[in-house]
């Protein structure tokens, strides 16, 4: 009778199942089993007080039965009652200390009860005893954003997405969790089957070469920096401000601060300008402004700033080449790191520059490739220093100031560059 009852038990037929556990307490009124199972019963069915009074009495009878501890534990928590939920788990935690589910169950009590630190102890024991169990990967990296360890979290948060099954989830964020984890070449074979099924599709092709370093562009494509900004502008400057800290625009307003003065009237180019956050900080310097950009939904949020005299859709080398001395200023913003050689834009910036005009740019610093620049497996490129000075030097630009600076966060974690400062003859 007792397997027939869980049978019609698991197959949701409660009321069958409730009748059956009443037949055998009516026989036995202190058989464990059919306490336990009434009490998961009657709570199934929202009848909250006798549910708990049966769980309480089953465990009194078999008190070693760590499942029905752990059972008690969520029935406590689906009812608010936390710190008797915690008790429940932990006595089921003294029974079985090796099941990671109760580990699991403990940790999102301790969250719920704003313990943050006992429910990070236990979600890690969880993850120990079972390293893919996605719900405690998920569940530490919570704890730990809310205790400001933004990069410790931002790697559970990964192990967990990238944990199959992969059916329904983005390429292109499988591709970044598997980056950020330090797995290049499983990156790169995500982004091949992603490219496979999308052939042409230029985020696709561009991540491939960031990760296996085939096919490596000298630039990133014009179709590639329109696709990645498509649904960007919206929330950019927030995402980028609130979330990342993003620092050049204030760097380039500060670089410009030593060698110009406000109301100065300079004719300026933004290249590459996007929603305008540079544009705001310089405008004060300037008589004219020019922004230049690859997206047309920054250039619509970069005109509501109000701060451009005129806005361009195109690409900032060829807008550069096609202009002679008209500018005092060029300023580029976290911009560069979409080109890998620079001698060509930066010769075409001296021909648009007028005599004593200034070039002020930021980048992503690599100083250990051999060619002075990198694509990162993040898909945008870095620079050197030395690399930097010598094509300004080459093209003909006085290097005023070279200055290492903390960009923006990323995960949690500083992305170094440099803020340069240059001056035509």
């Amino acid at each position: 009778m007792t397997s027939r009852a869980h049978e019609l038990h698991c197959q949701g037929d409660l009321e069958g199942a409730e009748a059956l556990y009443r037949q055998m307490l009516a026989e036995s009124p202190d058989s464990p089993d059919e306490l336990h199972w009434l009490g998961v019963l009657l709570h199934q069915r929202g009848q909250a007080a006798a549910a708990l009074d049966l769980l309480q009495r089953s465990i009194q009878l078999d008190p070693k039965n760590a499942a029905w501890h752990n059972d008690l534990g969520n029935v406590l928590t689906e009812q608010g009652l936390f710190r008797e939920a915690a008790d429940a788990f932990q006595s089921a935690i003294r029974i079985e200390p090796c099941d990671a589910s109760q580990w699991n169950n403990l940790g999102s009590v301790f969250q719920r009860l704003d313990l943050p630190d006992s429910a990070a102890t236990a979600y890690r024991e969880a993850i120990r005893l079972k390293p893919d169990f996605a719900s405690a990967l998920q569940n530490l990296a919570q704890v730990l954003a809310v205790l400001g360890r933004e990069n410790e979290a931002a790697d559970y948060y990964c192990r967990a997405f990238v944990l199959p099954p992969h059916d329904g989830k983005s390429k292109k964020m499988l591709g970044i969790a598997n980056y950020k984890l330090g797995r290049i070449d499983a990156a790169a074979e995500i982004y091949r089957l992603w490219l496979a099924e999308e052939p042409g599709n230029p985020e696709a092709a561009h991540l491939l070469a960031a990760c296996s370093g085939d096919n490596v562009p000298a630039r990133a494509s014009d179709a590639y920096v329109e696709a990645l900004f498509k649904d960007f502008a919206g929330h950019f400057d927030s995402k980028l401000v609130d979330s990342l800290a993003y620092s050049g625009p204030d760097l380039i307003a500060k670089a410009l601060s030593r060698v110009a003065e406000v109301g100065q009237d300079l004719l300026a180019l933004d290249a590459g300008c996007g929603t305008g956050l540079v544009g705001l900080k310089i405008r004060p310097y300037l008589g004219h402004l020019t922004g230049v950009d690859l997206s047309l939904p920054m250039l619509a949020h970069a005109k509501q700033t109000g701060v451009y005299d005129e806005l361009l859709h195109g690409e900032i080398s060829q807008y550069l080449g096609s202009r002679h001395e008209a500018f005092d200023l060029v300023a580029i913003a976290d911009t560069l790191i979409y080109f890998g050689p620079l001698e060509s834009l930066f010769s075409a910036a001296v021909g648009a520059l007028k005599s004593r005009g200034l070039l002020i740019f930021t980048v992503e610093e690599d100083d250990l490739s051999p060619a002075g620049f990198s694509l990162a497996p993040s898909g945008r490129y870095r620079h050197g220093r030395e690399y930097l000075s010598g094509i300004l030097d080459a093209a003909g630009l006085d290097l005023l100031a070279l200055e290492p600076v903390i960009l923006r966060q990323e995960w949690g974690a500083p992305v170094y560059g440099l803020v340069a400062t240059a001056r035509k003859p």
